[in-house]
């Protein structure tokens, strides 16, 4: 009964401060309207992290998984680790991580990573998605997360994409490289910075495939991934941002050299 207590009390208090905060955006306009943000972010992590260590009270996981904890927390560790790890990606995680609890209770194995999408553009959802990667640090897992650059979905008052063109993904790669995006990026490893924590990076995954994603070879040669890809990496370098563990994932039915 006093979980339920601290619990409503909880959500009420957010509400009220949410809705302070929606206020002083309206008011305060685009001037202060990053300082509020970061704040905003701040207060969503810690009622995040409150509501996963309810959950995680629950289900025990972070207990299960302590043997994990000497690996997840270093990246020396586990860019060459001695066992394998096993992960899931569930769609429906957005809100809570309840369905991998049920995976995980379906098949008696608490998984060490839990993996996640993340687009590259100018949407709200479109940024390092640091409430979802501290919640699966919360409940004792690695977050994984899968970096989609689609480029067609950038503001174009901001970033260099041409409104009108029929394909505006194609010969992309370079822009990456030319630093056009390097705003956007820049943010983005500020935020994974901020994370904290070694979390695994897969940049524009199964790169070699022909059909299904945008920054494949239909649009852009391999050496402008290539050099996508060292840019990116040289930005997460010049920030200091070491956490990051990178995966290459090209798809095994196609060519990849």
């Amino acid at each position: 009964m006093k979980t339920i207590f601290i619990r409503v009390s909880i959500i009420l208090f957010a509400l009220v401060t949410g809705t302070i905060i929606f206020l002083l955006l309206a008011y305060a306009g685009d001037k202060t309207k990053g300082p509020l943000d970061d704040f905003a972010t701040s207060l969503n992590k810690a009622f995040s992290s409150f509501e996963k260590h309810m959950v995680d009270t629950r289900s025990g996981r972070s207990i299960s998984l302590k043997w994990f904890d000497r690996y997840r927390n270093s990246t020396i560790t586990m860019n060459k680790p001695d066992t394998l790890f096993l992960g899931a990606y569930d769609d429906n995680t957005t809100e809570s991580y309840e369905s991998i609890i049920g995976i995980e209770d379906s098949i008696n194995c608490k998984l060490p990573i839990i993996s996640l999408y993340s687009a590259w553009g100018s949407k709200k959802n479109e940024v390092f998605p640091l409430l979802r990667s501290q919640a699966i640090y919360d409940l004792g897992s690695i977050p994984m997360i899968t970096w989609e650059p689609w480029l067609d979905d950038f503001d174009p008052t901001i970033f260099s994409v041409d409104p009108s063109a029929v394909n505006k993904n194609k010969d992309r790669l370079k822009e990456i490289t030319a630093g056009k995006f390097d705003a956007y990026i820049n943010k983005w490893v500020s935020d994974a910075k901020s994370f904290g924590h070694p979390f695994f990076l897969c940049f524009g995954h199964e790169m070699n495939d022909p059909y299904r994603y945008p920054w494949g070879p239909q649009n852009n040669k391999p050496e402008d991934f290539i050099s996508a890809w060292r840019h990116i990496a040289e930005r997460f370098k010049m920030a200091g941002a070491k956490n990051a563990i990178w995966l290459w994932s090209p798809h095994p039915a196609y060519s990849y050299k």
